[in-house]
């Protein structure tokens, strides 16, 4: 599907605005700066939007329409810090053109990708702009790059009782052939903490024969 000119150059311009917003969460630097924009950005689309504090960086939403489906949308605005600063052929945070592709901090991961989206969702409308039949909630916090610490707890008080059908997450790509890429699922990541006592105090290695040493048990769990 090819987007209209006009749709281009207003995603164009979108990302140029987000990219030359350093916020980078690791330094907790234009957080506050990028969610407005966002929240401009959804509102402008369309979306009954919400800001709300984070442990770091805000939370911005957007929600429209109603109905028994409920969609998910997530991404992130904040970026990774640009060093090593050499290494960068332009200003990180100044959206250029090379070869056909754009660059910049964020221009993928994740302030290209909201953007895109965003350029679908204005096609989408133009073309169906009745009322929507569905629920959909936008999410677009500003921890994502040091781990989201206050995503859990921002959920939990945010949407308590939410059950959505279908969580699009944060990025897509394409295939060789300039294809989209769906993916159904995706793996995890599970840290876990294991402790066993096996004695009630330090044991002499002699008895090496008789009681099991704790790390054999760990390994073998």
């Amino acid at each position: 599907m090819t987007l209209p000119d006009h749709i281009k150059i207003e995603a164009r311009r979108d990302l140029t605005d987000l990219v030359a917003i350093p916020s980078v969460s690791a330094r907790v630097e234009g957080l506050d700066a990028c969610a407005d924009k966002v929240a401009a950005l959804l509102a402008d689309a369309g979306f009954q939007t919400a800001t709300e504090p984070g442990d770091v960086g805000p939370f911005v939403t957007g929600e429209i329409g109603e109905g028994p489906f409920t969609l998910v949308i997530y991404n992130h605005y904040d970026v990774q810090p640009e060093e090593p600063v050499n290494l960068w052929t332009a200003p990180a945070f100044s959206l250029t053109e090379r070869d056909g592709a754009l660059f910049g901090r964020g221009a993928a991961d994740d302030k290209g990708e909201f953007v895109s989206r965003l350029a679908g969702w204005r096609l989408f409308r133009e073309r169906h702009p009745g009322p929507l039949p569905f629920r959909l909630i936008w999410i677009v916090e500003g921890e994502e790059e040091i781990g989201s610490p206050s995503l859990v707890r921002f959920l939990e008080k945010r949407y308590p009782d939410l059950r959505a059908d279908l969580c699009w997450w944060e990025f897509g790509e394409v295939d060789s052939h300039g294809r989209p890429v769906v993916l159904m699922g995706f793996k995890g990541v599970l840290a876990i903490e294991l402790s066993v006592r096996t004695a009630r105090a330090d044991l002499h290695s002699s008895l090496g024969a008789i009681f099991d040493n704790p790390l054999w048990r760990l390994a073998s769990a």
